[in-house]
């Protein structure tokens, strides 16, 4: 529906994105400058706070894990291209077996 049934091909693709970076990397960096990186760090733990404890309420455990995108504020580097960025990201592991393995071990576990 968004793209009227069209899929773009990879170099229209890749462009699209660097054009939405180029947009994205200014206001990304004010983000990261202080003061707004310490309001954002206080806002984004109040809301996992908030989260985990509306679930412990349900009696549900909760843990926390963060794959970072080359768009997070939790990452220092700044990708050049999208191009670049897909590259790096395609040398990640594979944490489909990482997921399994912490399921896994979440069965066994017991707290207490």
């Amino acid at each position: 529906v968004i793209h009227k049934g069209k899929f773009p091909e990879r170099d229209e693709t890749i462009k699209f994105g660097d054009s939405v970076l180029n947009c994205a990397l200014p206001i990304l960096r004010i983000l990261k400058s202080q003061p707004y990186s310490s309001a954002l760090g206080q806002l984004t733990m109040e809301s996992v706070c908030k989260r985990a404890s509306a679930e412990r309420q349900k009696g549900l455990e909760t843990a926390t894990m963060a794959m970072p995108t080359f768009l997070c504020f939790c990452t220092a580097d700044e990708p050049s291209s999208v191009e670049n960025a897909v590259a790096n990201y395609a040398k990640q592991p594979d944490y489909e077996d990482y997921v399994k393995k912490m399921q896994a071990f979440s069965r066994i576990y017991v707290p207490g």
